[in-house]
């Protein structure tokens, strides 16, 4: 399956770190932190997903989600990476599916003061968030936070 994390068997020698493919009997790789595609050239895509958000199982309006990240790190000028996108949807049903994704940049080479927020993201019961970056850049996550207001019935 493509979407199965193709290593296995990792181990540190001299330093560096090397794993075997799945797919692959006699390959091994190095691993490099400064380097952002797969073994085979396809980019890596970088995901996280939250936890299911409840408020005493309240309906809530989301009114914006914001997350605290490294911003600003690309190496890049031009093409993709040279302004880094953030993708985020969220679920209304605790992460059996999605709704659209929505794409916000992250910064250009030392715009290190980017906020990352989306705003108005809609209202629910059961909320989780997914969030992914697939561009060519450094990628640390530190914080999420939410703001919400009750609404509908209790």
């Amino acid at each position: 399956s493509q979407s199965r994390y193709p290593y296995q068997y990792a181990t540190v020698a001299n330093g560096e770190i090397y794993a075997g493919l799945i797919a692959h009997d006699s390959c091994l790789v190095k691993m490099d932190f400064d380097k952002f595609t797969e073994w085979d050239g396809r980019m890596i895509v970088r995901e996280g997903i939250s936890i299911p958000f409840f408020e005493n199982l309240d309906n809530v309006n989301l009114k914006q989600i914001m997350i605290d990240m490294e911003v600003g790190e690309t190496g890049l000028l031009t093409g993709q990476g040279s302004v880094p996108l953030v993708s985020m949807q969220i679920s209304k049903d605790g992460g059996r599916t999605y709704g659209n994704r929505v794409d916000k940049q992250i910064g250009k080479q030392g715009e290190y003061r980017t906020m990352v927020r989306w705003n108005n993201c809609g209202s629910g019961r059961n909320l989780c968030f997914k969030v992914s970056i697939s561009d060519p850049v450094p990628c640390s996550i530190y914080q999420a936070r939410i703001e919400y207001e009750k609404w509908g019935i209790s």
